[in-house]
């Protein structure tokens, strides 16, 4: 099985469902997002295949890796940060979003993984994506309660960009905070924030989560938060959709 997302800067739905079809690869869309495809019987290597694939028409992503993306719903126009961006597959999907419209800051700490970024945006067309090289707990310093929307997809202690050594859980999650907080303080009063990772961990989730808000009771407001177990259709998934809210006056 793969899943992919269909690329509608480039190629219209009913132009994309034909080449799916020429080339005999099942899908269906998933329900809970329009541009997102199934293909029980397909493989990563035949779409990757595609001379499609080069042209940029889509770009494969796990369905779980999507959500805080689809929470976060990011519209033409906005001011958007991805505070870890690389490889910059949320990143484009969050420009395919806003139609190129508007302007995303992709930061991302790693050079090598900048290269990979831009090749892939250049592959699919995003030209609305301003990219940086800095540690993402200084963002706040850079764009200080500035942004629309902010995606914190952080590295946990599931993801290869870390060693997954339950000793180092501790320090990790002292930095996650130092992420969330960063890309908390980036948003803009009324703006929302997506604190998301790819494990099952508490103290890399929910309690991340729960410190923020317990250090911005007043700013802070959690929408939404969910936790998804990997099925066979989606993969461990964490994220929290928090709202900066307005400050009451007296």
């Amino acid at each position: 099985m793969v899943t992919f997302w269909r690329n509608s800067l480039k190629i219209e739905q009913r132009e994309f469902e034909e080449i799916l079809d020429r080339n005999g690869i099942d899908f269906e869309i998933w329900d809970q997002f329009e541009l997102a495809y199934i293909s029980k019987d397909g493989t990563s290597d035949l779409l990757m295949s595609l001379p499609e694939y080069e042209k940029g028409f889509f770009y494969i992503m796990n369905l779980s890796s999507m959500l805080g993306v689809i929470a976060l719903e990011p519209k033409s126009g906005e001011k958007v940060l991805d505070i870890a961006a690389a490889p910059g597959g949320k990143t484009a999907l969050m420009a395919v979003m806003m139609s190129n419209a508007g302007v995303i800051v992709a930061n991302d700490l790693s050079k090598e993984r900048i290269y990979k970024m831009k090749a892939n945006f250049k592959r699919l067309g995003i030209s609305n994506v301003k990219i940086q090289n800095k540690p993402g707990e200084m963002m706040w310093r850079l764009y200080p309660n500035y942004f629309d929307k902010v995606l914190a997809d952080v590295p946990c202690s599931m993801d290869e960009r870390v060693d997954s050594d339950q000793k180092r859980i501790k320090g990790l999650a002292q930095r996650q905070k130092r992420l969330i907080w960063s890309a908390f303080t980036a948003t803009r009063v009324g703006g929302r924030m997506v604190y998301s990772t790819c494990t099952s961990s508490v103290e890399e989730n929910q309690e991340i989560v729960q410190g923020l808000l317990e250090s911005e009771p007043i700013l802070a407001q959690r929408i939404e938060d969910k936790f998804i177990k990997p099925d066979g259709l989606m993969g461990t998934f964490y994220y929290a959709l928090v709202e900066k809210d307005t400050v009451p006056t007296v």
